[in-house]
């Protein structure tokens, strides 16, 4: 029971530490307002949307988990159920969709330089 714990535990953190970069990734696009051309600016928006899919996704599959382990925690080991398939689906859709959030972070750094220091000093916008 204690993997299942410590699964449960890196879940939870897993969430709030993402919770906290969309925060910040939010900041800096709001730092960008208005200097970035409409379509890169578009862009940013919809790897917000992704990045925000992904929150969504561990915060859901955190919460399952913990329900699980709650509900397990007087068993010597964890049993299969419905829920545990339940959230082992979520997750996988939830790296599928922070799969697709750092692709499109990627394209927003090397495609078109967005944040980029260059070597003067000058921030790419």
């Amino acid at each position: 029971m204690w993997l299942d714990r410590a699964v449960v535990l890196i879940y939870v953190l897993a969430a709030l530490g993402s919770g906290v970069t969309v925060v910040s990734g939010k900041l800096a696009e709001n730092t960008m307002t208005g200097r970035l051309d409409a379509a890169v600016s578009e862009l940013v928006a919809v790897h917000g949307e992704w990045a925000f899919g992904s929150v969504l996704g561990l915060f859901l599959t955190a919460c399952l988990r913990f329900d699980l382990s709650w509900r397990d925690r007087a068993e010597s080991f964890p049993r299969p159920n419905g829920r545990r398939y339940a959230a082992l689906a979520i997750a996988f859709i939830t790296v599928f969709v922070l799969l697709q959030t750092a692709g499109r972070g990627g394209e927003l750094v090397y495609r078109y330089g967005v944040g980029v220091e260059t070597s003067n000093g000058r921030v790419v916008q």
